[in-house]
């Protein structure tokens, strides 16, 4: 039986609704695009000398697993694919 964690809703992203028929080039584009937007909230609101790039790692984990309970499988396919470009 899985573990149940306490979630919570920080924010929401808008994805392109045909997200799974772009090609690898569009889908790069679009979550290049957010990953951008995604440091630069954490550049803004995040203190000096915690690390941008494992919290967002962390948050991503959480909003992918999120994501899929309710079943939002584009939203997660996105952010896994951001989490692809963090940890590459």
């Amino acid at each position: 039986m899985p573990i149940k964690t306490r979630r919570e809703k920080i924010g929401e992203i808008q994805v392109p609704l045909n997200y799974f028929n772009m090609s690898a080039e569009e889908k790069h584009l679009v979550c290049l695009g957010l990953f951008e937007v995604m440091i630069d909230t954490l550049n803004r609101t995040a203190k000096p000398e915690y690390d941008r790039f494992m919290i967002l790692d962390k948050l991503l984990d959480s909003s992918i697993l999120s994501n899929v309970e309710d079943e939002n499988y584009e939203i997660a396919a996105v952010l896994k694919d951001i989490q692809s470009l963090l940890n590459a």
